[in-house]
């Protein structure tokens, strides 16, 4: 059993990794991110509020019938959960369907959209007096639903507020600082790890920069196995250019087809093609865009 510091709080984990291995697969999953995301990018209003439902997996019980799977030995004795624990491959899944199925039965006011990943929930909407009580009812209900939330963690209601890693200011996503800054601080790269390691800080804020993909194939081809680590001025000049283009990453407002876009495709050699980029006629850089890269014959 270990203990992992989160913020200022402990929590408690296990290694459940065995057990994982030997769970059979559920057929509800959790929601994937990305297609979250792209709900969010058509539906998000002016005004947010998030709530965090805290110690969510340990409010749910495990059936007596079924606690004896999650023992441990600690101190010499056996021990077991009687509630969800953290570590188990699928408490995350029940955790948001869960939290669904109670967010189904709440009267949701018509102005305010709700969206929710595991213990996470976002209201938006254009009216910050409609936000601001649809989280106050909201947090009622779900207290006599038996859920906690936690008030060090609620966000808004506001112009601005961190959901799924983005900050959702307005009608639009920014970049976190605290992604920028990282990126910044990233030494050059000595070995393959490191620059996966590099990559993988990059590879979820790509939408932000719609030439970053192509910046970075330089350095994906280093990490193909059998690459011989070589890294020259062609690494050298992707990886600086990359930097600078998430230092100058654009605030993306919502999708709107009603605003005149231009068709923006780049072919390079080895036959990528970047685009389509739609952007306002009356704005110089992207305010949204969509991106696809094709190689070969594709």
């Amino acid at each position: 059993m270990a203990s992992a510091e989160v913020g200022c709080t402990w929590r408690m984990t296990v290694d459940y990794r065995e057990l994982n291995k030997v769970t059979p697969p559920v057929l509800v999953a959790v929601p994937d991110i990305a297609s979250l995301m792209d709900t969010l990018n058509r539906e998000i209003k002016t005004y947010h509020c998030v709530l965090d439902l805290a110690n969510a997996f340990f409010s749910i019980p495990i059936a007596e019938e079924s606690q004896d799977q999650f023992a441990f030995t600690w101190g010499g004795r056996q021990w077991t959960f009687q509630v969800l624990p953290q570590g188990y491959v699928h408490s995350p899944t029940y955790c948001h369907n869960l939290v669904a199925r109670d967010l189904a039965d709440w009267k949701k006011p018509d102005d305010v959209n709700l969206d929710h990943y595991i213990d996470d929930l976002l209201l938006t909407s254009d009216s910050l007096e409609a936000v601001g009580q649809a989280a106050d009812s909201l947090t009622a209900y779900l207290q006599q639903r038996g859920w906690a939330i936690n008030p060090q963690k609620v966000q808004g209601p506001g112009l601005s507020v961190k959901f799924l890693g983005v900050v959702w200011s307005g009608k639009t996503r920014v970049l976190p600082s605290a992604v920028i800054d990282e990126v910044q601080a990233f030494p050059v790269p000595t070995s393959s790890k490191q620059l996966q390691e590099f990559l993988g800080i990059l590879g979820y804020w790509c939408s932000f920069k719609p030439q970053l993909a192509q910046l970075l194939r330089p350095l994906y081809r280093l990490t193909k196995k059998g690459q011989l680590w070589d890294w020259g001025r062609t690494e050298q000049d992707a990886f600086q250019q990359a930097k600078l283009a998430v230092e100058q990453a654009q605030a993306l407002g919502i999708f709107d087809p009603t605003l005149p876009a231009e068709l923006d495709v780049r072919v390079t050699q080895d036959g990528f093609w970047l685009g389509p980029v739609a952007m306002p006629e009356f704005c110089s850089d992207p305010h949204w865009f969509l991106v696809s890269g094709l190689a070969g014959s594709r």
